[in-house]
């Protein structure tokens, strides 16, 4: 057999760092993203337990999907090799500073204790030499950034503190998109359950296609009424022209997470000054396994 080539070890032990770092590096954003788009709605990511997959994927979504996050991310790769040089000749220029400054004090030590070493204190004199002597034989040297791993960190920061950024903004960017209804990307819904598993919404009114009327008075309803009778085939019912409207964030571990939409401002101006911090409303409903529980998703109101 032949012996292994070290120049392909070394080529493949590459590869794998390089492979493991850009996975770090989409986990990490994709877990910021996720965390900003939902702490948007107050709720927190550790509770909702996504796939870990899934964090690789959203990344992808943020940088190559939608055009501001991709320039965001080309400029900020361009400017990358600008900052870290700046901050490594910036540590340089602190290192011979702390280099000069160590000397200054070592200059003077030795001067104490070569006034110690004449002083009449006996005791003393043995103290000062040995501190002298060491002083003396102690040379400050400065740290050369570029053989330790501080060059490295500060590139590994920047990177973090970029990835952040970009990951942050668009997921609460995202999330105040999917918080309008008219640039929601998220499916309006419409959930009918058992009264006795839902203390809010109202009775459910049974289109005329339901035989068993007094069964359905049993069950409220949350959102589009004009989804259940599309679905059942009755008459359409009149759009109430309304902003505010039902849509699913997400459907997780058994809860279905709902909210409604914000109202805008205006039409050509979705948020402005006084509902810029305004939050939608989240409402938490447990699954039911009976079979009595309907969700109805669409991608938009009914008409």
């Amino acid at each position: 057999m032949s012996p292994t080539n070290p120049n392909n070890f070394n080529f493949l032990s590459r590869i794998a760092a390089l492979v493991g770092l850009i996975s770090a590096s989409l986990y990490f954003t994709g877990w910021i993203y996720r965390w900003s788009y939902f702490g948007f709605f107050h709720l927190e990511v550790t509770t909702l337990d996504l796939a870990f997959e899934s964090f690789l994927i959203v990344p992808l979504q943020v940088f190559f999907v939608n055009n501001q996050p991709r320039i965001q991310a080309v400029l900020l790769f361009l400017l990358f090799p600008l900052a870290s040089w700046l901050i490594i000749l910036v540590f340089q220029g602190l290192n011979l500073w702390l280099v000069q400054w160590q000397n200054r004090w070592r200059i003077r030590l030795i001067r104490y204790c070569q006034k110690a070493e004449n002083s009449r204190m006996r005791w003393l004199q043995p103290w000062a030499k040995l501190w002298g002597l060491n002083l003396r034989q102690w040379s400050p040297q400065p740290v050369e950034l570029s053989q330790t791993l501080v060059d490295e960190a500060i590139k590994v920061a920047l990177a973090l503190i970029a990835l952040f950024w970009l990951a942050s903004n668009q997921g609460l960017a995202d999330a105040q998109r999917d918080a309008f209804n008219q640039t929601s990307t998220l499916p309006v819904v419409t959930l009918i359950v058992p009264e006795n598993m839902l203390s809010f919404g109202r009775q459910f009114d049974p289109p005329e296609a339901l035989a068993d009327k007094q069964a359905a008075n049993q069950f409220r309803m949350i959102g589009d009424r004009g989804l259940i009778e599309a679905v059942r085939g009755a008459s359409e019912l009149n759009d109430l022209k309304t902003q505010k409207v039902w849509r699913l964030l997400i459907e997780r571990d058994g809860w279905i997470y709902l909210f409604r939409t914000l109202k805008p401002c205006s039409d050509s101006q979705l948020i402005c000054a006084a509902n810029k911090n305004e939050r939608p409303l989240v409402l938490m409903v447990r699954e039911s396994q009976l079979g009595n529980q309907l969700l109805i998703l669409s991608p938009s109101t009914s008409e």
